[in-house]
């Protein structure tokens, strides 16, 4: 799986906002799956959840201009990599939109920053 949502955003941290705005959202949404997210870099995390005892993780790697979201889906869940594709992009792009219109602030909150 592999989806590049291009933010148009002109701060790092800001994306990284957008990508926790839309993890917080998401996996708000899909507790009963063990949602987690872990920074693993600068500008890359992963997502991971936990379906019928297969884990996936989704990859974020953040620069500039894109964020390029991966992963590799257990074989019975690839018939709804299109949708997957399509909640995760969704998701993002209203989150980059909340962040273009100002809807919050390029500082980190505490949650993001002790990650």
């Amino acid at each position: 799986m592999k989806h590049v949502t291009e933010h148009g955003l002109n701060d790092i941290n800001l994306v990284k906002r957008v990508i926790d705005a839309a993890y917080t959202t998401y996996s708000a949404k899909m507790r009963d799956y063990s949602p987690s997210i872990k920074w693993t870099g600068d500008t890359t995390a992963v997502v991971s959840f936990a379906v019928k005892s297969k884990k996936i993780d989704v990859n974020f790697a953040a620069d500039e201009k894109k964020v390029v979201i991966t992963g590799k889906l257990p074989f019975i869940f690839r018939i709804f990599e299109k949708k997957i594709t399509g909640v995760i992009s969704k998701e993002m792009d209203e989150w980059i939109e909340k962040a273009k219109a100002g809807e919050f602030d390029a500082e980190p909150s505490d949650e993001t920053a002790a990650e």
